[in-house]
């Protein structure tokens, strides 16, 4: 299992908006999950190139999937997506 630190998590509104609006999951929910991460791992992607794949929970114990991507800032990541359950597998 690799651990990250990080520091930040970086939003678009698009994926703030997809997030919210397909998975009913806020930022708070999504950051929680990220803080209380259960596990990571890298993936190296044919189509998405390099990103971060964390599972955890939420403060009320939702299972959450986040993808993220690392940017130039050490410890700063953008969102990609999240989701919650256990549709998909990683």
């Amino acid at each position: 299992m690799a651990i990250v630190d990080i520091d930040r998590l970086d939003w678009s509104q698009a994926v703030v908006a997809k997030v919210n609006s397909n998975h009913h999951l806020t930022i708070d929910d999504v950051e929680s999950a990220v803080e209380n991460y259960e596990q990571m791992a890298w993936d190296h992607h044919h189509q998405h190139g390099t990103r971060l794949l964390v599972r955890g929970r939420t403060e009320h114990g939702r299972a959450v999937r986040v993808v993220l991507y690392p940017t130039d800032s050490i410890g700063v990541f953008n969102v990609g997506t999240a989701f919650c359950g256990v549709m998909l597998r990683w």
